[in-house]
């Protein structure tokens, strides 16, 4: 993607290019999650009111307070045709991948010692679901159980490390082609509706 393609027209020329400077580091390592020839291109970035992807193109609410973000839509091309990407329940953790793609991005792309989104993600993990729900309450609730809570349950599992959290990806994406049927419930003994 070129750079006419990312946030065109966004009035914040500095946000822009930093925000364009972590989607270039970050675009290749998602890359390094696709199965062969199952990477989507992401072809757009253009600003908008809430974070979202689809078929490519990302919309993105560009803060400062919210840089990593970007690491989360960028996932999504990863995800979109992984083979849990089926409209099984597996299906239903592409949130919780993204979220743990965006922790360890925010951690090695120096976004960790400030980020509100990188702390409380943190503090998530290692806590059991009734710790988590003690202390969410509105809207957050319900991102919790559906993003945040299982995003920690894969970066605990991975024990915080970049390199293992790809292992177990590529090792669950193997173990659900033999599988054949929906396995992330079970794996992380936890049920996401």
């Amino acid at each position: 993607m070129e750079f006419s393609a990312f946030l065109p027209a966004f009035p914040d020329d500095t946000l822009r290019t930093r925000l364009w400077e972590l989607f270039q580091a970050a675009e290749p390592e998602a890359q390094r999650f696709a199965l062969a020839g199952k990477w989507v291109t992401i072809t757009s970035v253009s600003a908008g009111p809430v974070n979202s992807w689809s078929s490519g193109q990302i919309t993105l609410n560009p803060r400062p307070d919210e840089l990593g973000a970007i690491f989360h839509e960028v996932f999504r091309s990863a995800f979109q045709r992984c083979r849990f990407h089926d409209g099984s329940s597996d299906e239903r953790w592409g949130g919780a991948f993204c979220d743990a793609f965006r922790y360890f991005m925010e951690r090695q792309f120096g976004l960790a010692p400030t980020s509100p989104w990188f702390a409380r993600i943190d503090g998530l993990c290692g806590k059991t679901l009734e710790k988590v729900s003690a202390q969410s309450q509105g809207p957050d609730s319900t991102h919790d159980r559906k993003c945040s809570y299982p995003a920690s349950l894969i970066i605990t599992r991975a024990g915080k490390d970049y390199s293992r959290f790809r292992a177990i990806w590529f090792d669950l994406q193997e173990q659900r082609m033999q599988a054949n049927q929906p396995l992330l419930n079970w794996k992380f003994g936890y049920t996401l509706d």
